[in-house]
């Protein structure tokens, strides 16, 4: 019987909470999003409806409360009605600096409480 502890030890990065909006291209429109989680490899996001399929590739824009933009393709793992598990693609190595530093600050306690914007709080 697998545990939720043995799903986090099979992690290869740790996950920082983050809930900040964010833009995911679909195709030719972009859709308002949450990012609830987020680590060196990949990102949580959630929202409404998000018609995406195991293995298809999308972008998505964000910024770290770190003030750093992040623009990045990546591939969706897993998608459910509360949202989707995404695994950055061809991330650059300062934007994965930058993720890894905003993660250690959160693990720290340094990082700050940032409030969601609430024009996207609906979309939680």
């Amino acid at each position: 019987m697998r545990t939720a502890s043995m799903h986090l030890e099979r992690r290869r990065h740790r996950r920082a909470p983050l809930g900040v909006p964010a833009l995911l291209e679909l195709g030719r429109l972009w859709q308002r999003v949450l990012a609830a989680e987020i680590s060196p490899g990949g990102v949580r996001v959630c929202g409404p409806r998000l018609p995406l399929a195991q293995g298809q590739l999308v972008e998505l824009y964000l910024e770290l409360p770190t003030c750093v933009a992040l623009e990045a393709r990546a591939e969706v793992l897993r998608s459910d009605s509360s949202g989707a598990s995404l695994r950055f693609v061809g991330l650059g190595p300062e934007q994965r600096v930058a993720i890894r530093r905003y993660c250690d600050l959160q693990a720290q306690g340094r990082a700050g409480r940032w409030a969601p914007d609430p024009l996207y709080t609906s979309v939680a």
